[in-house]
């Protein structure tokens, strides 16, 4: 697809997540948009890293993955994010430390997505094995390697980003981090 129209495309979704952080999250509108964004970051970084790594395996990309994947995962990546943010939400009014907040959170939406990858993930391997049409084939392997590469950075970098965000607004807010 044209360039401009992908920017476009992104520049709505990170519209949308920041609008939902604002309007689900904290009384702290600037920072709950810092929050959607941060998280936008880390499913676009998964995204690269994952087709990266897919590339760098030898899989070559087609026009059916140039035009649907970044949009198809990105997708994906979105409701991952949104998993993370809801169960964070729920916890951080209970919890004395950003450890116990991301604690609680991989323990259930972690959990949650891991599941929810691993069988997006094993679905793409089958439709790579059982298929015989080689641009489905590449176009099932790298959207199964981006998968992963999304699943690792919300798991990781957005779990980070969660308990910078406790810490912080901890500290400029004080104890009581949810004012609804």
């Amino acid at each position: 697809p044209e360039l401009h129209l992908v920017v476009i495309a992104y520049c709505f979704i990170i519209g949308y997540t920041v609008f939902v952080s604002m309007v689900s999250g904290t009384s702290h509108y600037l920072e709950s948009a810092a929050l959607g964004v941060a998280g936008v970051a880390m499913v676009f970084l998964g995204i690269i890293a994952g087709t990266g790594a897919a590339v760098y395996a030898g899989i070559v990309w087609n026009p059916i993955g140039v035009q649907v994947l970044p949009f198809l995962i990105l997708g994906l990546g979105i409701n991952d994010l949104f998993v993370f943010t809801h169960r964070y939400l729920e916890v951080i009014p209970d919890v004395i430390s950003s450890l116990d907040a991301v604690s609680l959170v991989m323990q259930e939406a972690g959990a949650s997505v891991t599941i929810t990858t691993a069988s997006n993930v094993c679905v793409l391997i089958v439709c790579a094995l059982v298929m015989r049409m080689r641009m489905i084939v590449q176009f099932s392997l790298m959207a199964a390697c981006a998968l992963v590469g999304t699943w690792f950075c919300i798991l990781i970098g957005y779990s980070s980003v969660l308990a910078v965000h406790y810490s912080l607004t901890t500290r400029r807010h004080g104890t009581n981090v949810v004012e609804r």
